[in-house]
């Protein structure tokens, strides 16, 4: 008779992987109940003798092996806990009161809290493709647990999660940040909303390492421009170099010039511009098109519905680009997001004043919206006009 709990390893329910699920057994009066705990480990790791559950020394040893027991851990003590509670409290413990008390409910859970953050978010109208991004930031914080409850984050959780993902992920320092950043966004979501107090990210330095962007000069922005007009290379270069040239000179990325469209192209007195909104961030831009832009747009078609651009993947692109570059004999490595950088470069060369820039490029840094009030696209045209056709000084 009596109430008892412990943690094991399940052979006889090993997944398709040859992982075994760890569950939390309760028994009640003889009778047993298991309770999944989200996490599965290789037989070889398991040693499954507390305090020590997976090997954490040796051959087989368990690359998040500290993390694993220390989870493992806090898990059986907290079903102890739940067992005390009910015996202090003279209430009969069974498998459902147990479940209910031990795992909580769905206000004090992470996931629900992250997909309450994303509905947020897309209230917001915040981008598609950041909405994709976040819930890709979901399916990697559920490769690290399947149940995370917002009273589980602490400081020893939030570090273990980002050795999961250098260790286990093998990802890199900027996107461990931003898998950070996005955690600490939910958890905070959830803190304001009263879920939760206290926040343990205070005593985490999450910080991005800053890597220079490359960017092509103005001369070799030109090469590529006279080896366009040149005609010599194959149709398939021919097209690729096109969208990046255009790139160059009006600041789009990839995923923006394979949708811009002909109606996209506008008149401002008279002067021509390119208006969209950027795929990314949602924020409206404007492009004033001078002669370079002007001559990779060619003559305009009787639909104004078309694309402008032939597209292929960005993967190819990128491929196709690394030799056409080879060509005019410029050894930096070279992307597509690179004809996106030289434009900026060359914008900030040239003296344009920032807050047109920001219009420009359609960035949506709240600090930067918070420094620069909204500019005419006549402003913009007659600003950047002037600048463009002063004479560029040596780069050194």
């Amino acid at each position: 008779m009596g109430t008892t709990c412990r943690i094991r390893a399940i052979k006889a329910e090993k997944n398709a992987d040859g992982l075994l699920p760890i569950k939390l057994i309760l028994t009640i009066d003889r009778k047993t109940r298991r309770f999944h705990l989200g996490k599965f480990v290789h037989p070889d790791h398991w040693i499954g003798k507390p305090p020590e559950y997976v090997k954490n020394r040796g051959k087989n040893k368990h690359p998040n092996a500290r993390y694993l027991n220390l989870h493992f851990s806090n898990k059986l003590t907290e079903a102890q806990r739940v067992i005390l509670k009910f015996e202090e409290e003279d209430i009969a413990p069974s498998f459902s009161n147990f479940k209910a008390e031990f795992f909580g409910d769905r206000s004090k859970d992470f996931f629900d809290w992250h997909e309450k953050y994303i509905e947020n978010q897309m209230r917001e109208n915040v981008a598609q493709m950041t909405i994709s991004n976040y819930k890709s930031q979901g399916k990697k914080l559920k490769k690290f647990s399947k149940d995370i409850k917002l009273r589980q984050i602490n400081y020893d959780f939030i570090r273990d999660y980002a050795r999961f993902l250098k260790n286990e992920l093998e990802n890199g320092d900027n996107t461990i940040y931003k898998s950070l950043i996005y955690f600490r966004a939910v958890f905070k979501y959830a803190r304001k909303n009263k879920a939760i107090s206290g926040d343990p990210f205070e005593d985490i330095i999450i910080e991005q390492k800053v890597i220079p962007a490359t960017f092509l000069l103005k001369d070799e922005v030109d090469k590529l421009m006279r080896l366009y007009k040149s005609e010599i290379i194959k149709d398939s270069w021919q097209n690729v170099l096109r969208m990046f040239l255009w790139a160059c000179y009006t600041g789009q990325a990839y995923k923006d010039v394979s949708l811009v469209k002909y109606h996209d192209i506008i008149k401002v007195g008279e002067h021509m511009g390119l208006s969209n909104k950027r795929f990314k961030t949602n924020v409206q831009y404007f492009v004033p098109l001078f002669e370079e832009a002007l001559y990779l747009l060619g003559n305009f078609p009787e639909d104004r519905n078309q694309l402008i651009f032939r597209s292929i993947s960005n993967q190819k692109t990128n491929k196709y680009l690394k030799e056409i570059v080879k060509i005019v004999k410029i050894t930096k490595t070279v992307t597509f997001h690179t004809g996106r950088h030289s434009f900026g470069h060359s914008l900030i060369r040239k003296g344009v004043n920032r807050s047109y820039i920001k219009e420009i490029l359609g960035h949506s840094s709240e600090i930067m919206t918070e420094h620069y009030s909204k500019v005419m696209d006549i402003d913009i045209i007659n600003n950047l006009k002037e600048k463009w056709h002063e004479k560029d000084g040596k780069y050194r």
